[in-house]
């Protein structure tokens, strides 16, 4: 509790104020602090946006870490990889390091991010963007 701050702090303690036997194990504890401060359907939301993204003017890195960040919230249905590949690729601009992509055709998301990444690197070195 000593890590929390501001709003989960006050309700944290203001819950023990009134039951010192509130939270009877972390597990508990954990739970009750999703349920009050974690935003409904997360999951719902991160799977549809990750389903249309697109990179726009966003360079890989930054478009890879967004879908990273959006695959990490799915964890109760995880997508296959195969959905998580076909999608990024999808939302690549059209260009070099998308043609690349579908050439190789990766198997794992971060096996096409990677490719992805190194691709753009070599295309700045030859300034073919």
């Amino acid at each position: 509790m000593s890590c929390l701050g501001g709003r989960a702090r006050s309700w944290t303690y203001e819950r023990r104020l009134t039951d010192a036997t509130c939270f009877g194990t972390y597990a508990e504890f954990k739970d009750e602090l999703r349920q009050a401060f974690e935003p409904p359907k997360n999951e719902f939301w991160s799977r549809a946006e990750f389903l249309d993204l697109q990179q726009g003017k966003h360079d890989v890195h930054a478009y890879a870490q967004r879908a990273r960040y959006l695959v990490s919230n799915i964890v109760t249905n995880p997508m296959d990889e195969a959905t998580k590949v076909v999608t990024f690729m999808k939302g690549l601009r059209d260009g070099p390091v998308k043609t690349y992509l579908f050439r190789e055709y990766p198997s794992t998301l971060e096996a096409a991010i990677t490719l992805a990444m190194q691709e753009e690197f070599s295309c700045d070195m030859l300034n073919c963007m």
